[in-house]
């Protein structure tokens, strides 16, 4: 497998996402019986509306189970009288790139897509999903979930159709919050070795990050992907 380095200068806000379990119930006790939170980890490509919240019915379609083809089903919530319009769509990772999945499911209509791992023993907040070079007119945020909560939703989303819960419908709160937990600026600059304007601006930048001190929380990271 061979690295690409492609020049990209990216300047992130710092933040993290959250995912909740809105309902059924049932579901919610069984992953995280005490805050209802799924774990996850936000993608490094498409956008992310920083400071706010969706909350969504999932989708997941079985005859395109991992995202990588277009998608037939109908995204619209009939039949559902509680329906929002900002519908998460479940895909399982593999198969083709994460920047395919997530532009699969905005053509289908959806507003946040969400990736199961494949790898159970794997801590998913550690895990990135990277772009691969093509993600940059994504329009909609990308995030990942460990295959155990995953599997949870797909058991609930089959019993959707038996009218088992009082709430048959799954849906979810998605929570894109910006850190600030000691009122400090805290943000990560993304750029490549090959970008020379990225390298001019960090020995630009050195004068005033010094005046800045303690006020800002600068972190630089490389960008990568695969090719």
């Amino acid at each position: 497998m061979r690295i690409c380095v492609v020049a990209l200068c990216l300047l992130l806000a710092c933040c993290y996402t959250r995912l909740v379990v809105y309902n059924p119930r049932d579901m919610r006790n069984e992953i995280n019986s005490t805050t209802g939170e799924i774990k996850s980890s936000l993608a490094n490509f498409g956008l992310v509306q920083y400071g706010h919240s969706v909350v969504g019915r999932v989708w997941y379609d079985d005859e395109n189970a991992d995202g990588c083809g277009e998608y037939t089903i109908s995204i619209d919530g009939s039949g559902d009288p509680d329906a929002v319009p900002s519908p998460m769509v479940l895909v399982n990772r593999g198969n083709c790139s994460f920047v395919q999945k997530v532009r699969n499911v905005e053509h289908a209509g959806g507003r946040v897509a969400i990736v199961i791992d494949d790898r159970i023993e794997e801590d998913v907040e550690n895990v990135v999903m990277v772009d691969d070079g093509s993600g940059n007119g994504i329009r909609i945020p990308a995030v990942m979930i460990g295959k155990k909560d995953g599997n949870i939703i797909l058991k609930y989303l089959k019993e959707e159709k038996t009218g088992k819960h009082t709430n048959p419908y799954v849906s979810l709160v998605a929570i894109f919050d910006i850190t600030h937990p000691d009122n400090r600026v805290e943000w990560d600059f993304w750029y490549t070795s090959s970008n020379d304007r990225a390298i001019n601006f960090l020995k630009g930048y050195k004068e005033f990050h010094l005046k800045l001190g303690k006020n800002t929380l600068f972190t630089p990271h490389f960008k990568f992907w695969n090719c």
